[in-house]
Formats: C-alpha cells, sequence, structure tokens
C-alpha cells in the first residue's frame, strides 16, 4: 500500500502554568508570548487607565467570564459599563486589531501608542 508522508506542523502553541482557562502561549518570531485561546497575542498597554473611545478602533479588551477568579499575577478590572477584563501584573490586557493570524504581534512597538506584547515568563 502507499505510505503516506505526514507532515511536520511546527508547534506554535505551548502550555502555560498558572494562567486563567482559555490562555496559551503562543510562539512568534520574537518569541513566545500570552495569546487567547485562539492564538491571538495579548497586550499591556503603556498609557495609565483604561482604553476607551477611539482607543478601542485598535484595542479589543480581553473580558473575563463572569465566573472568572482572580490568582497569582491575574487580576480582573471593571470597565466603564461593568464587564471585568483580566489584568496580568496589574495591567490590563488587549487583543490588537491588526493582527490577523495568530502569532502576529503587529502592534508591538515604541511609540507611545503601540503595545507591548506579553511574554511568557521563563520556567524557573
Amino acid at each position: 500500500g502507499a505510505r503516506r508522508r505526514s507532515r511536520a506542523v511546527p508547534k506554535t502553541r505551548v502550555a502555560v502554568s498558572g494562567v486563567p482557562g482559555g490562555i496559551v502561549g503562543q510562539v512568534t518570531p520574537s518569541g513566545t508570548v500570552l495569546a487567547d485561546w485562539n492564538g491571538m497575542t495579548l497586550y499591556t498597554l503603556p498609557a495609565a487607565g483604561m482604553c476607551v473611545d477611539r482607543c478601542l478602533d485598535t484595542w479589543t479588551p480581553l473580558t473575563a467570564p463572569m465566573a472568572a477568579v482572580p490568582s497569582g499575577d491575574w487580576t480582573l478590572v471593571r470597565r466603564p459599563g461593568g464587564a471585568m477584563q483580566w489584568a496580568h501584573k496589574g495591567q490590563a490586557l488587549y487583543r490588537c486589531m491588526e493582527d490577523a493570524v495568530p502569532g502576529e504581534t503587529r502592534c508591538e512597538g515604541t511609540d507611545a501608542r503601540s503595545g507591548h506584547a506579553v511574554r511568557v515568563p521563563s520556567e524557573p
């Protein structure tokens, strides 16, 4: 019989310990970052305060389910309107509208409007 050649699929997701359900590690060209279940990079924003109004044209808050429980570096912040949003080490988490596929980090940069992709901490 004909043998099927198996294609090696690059491993792009990694398990990360100590994160809430639905958060994964996503391998990107610039290192492993925290991502949502779909593999979309999670960012913190350099500006103090909550992203509202025009800021939301670029940034989508990582909302938490009603039953979410803070743990370790993971806390919850209340958004205007009452929804809860995940925060990591005290900084609210967002997805960027410019990232089209899992593993992209298009919104990472150094200017005041850019975000910072959240790197997966190295295991001790």
